[in-house]
């Protein structure tokens, strides 16, 4: 419907509270955190795919998974800009590094591949 009408999205938490950036892996302890009470909703086999998606082509890159999936989103075309939430001037950094990387078409594909969100939250295993 953006596409088809010229409106572009401002994706508000991009990172999804932090879940994307890579922090949370599954099968291991959550980390301490203010945003973890949060991101328990987050916990799903998907969503870990995806994470794991992110990191596994951060490293093709020798970048971060917050890079990637902020570079993800400003590849489509819909998008203007992503609403990011710094913490501190390192995350900020690191946000802002999304704009150097360049995805190839065929990364940009694999992650969309696992990206595909759910309209139901009944997926609750990680």
């Amino acid at each position: 419907v953006c596409l088809k009408y010229g409106i572009g999205v401002l994706p508000y938490s991009p990172l999804a509270g932090g879940f994307l950036t890579g922090k949370y892996r599954r099968n291991q302890a959550l980390p301490s955190g203010v945003r973890v009470d949060g991101n328990k909703q987050r916990m799903s086999k998907q969503n870990f795919d995806l994470v794991e998606k992110l990191i596994e082509i951060a490293q093709r890159h020798d970048s971060t998974p917050t890079r990637v999936a902020l570079a993800w989103l400003l590849a489509q075309p819909f998008v203007s800009a992503p609403i990011i939430g710094a913490n501190n001037t390192g995350q900020l950094a690191d946000s802002m590094g999304a704009t150097a990387l360049g995805l190839s078409e065929e990364e940009i594909g694999e992650i969309s591949d696992v990206a595909i969100w759910e309209k139901s939250r009944t997926d609750r295993e990680a």
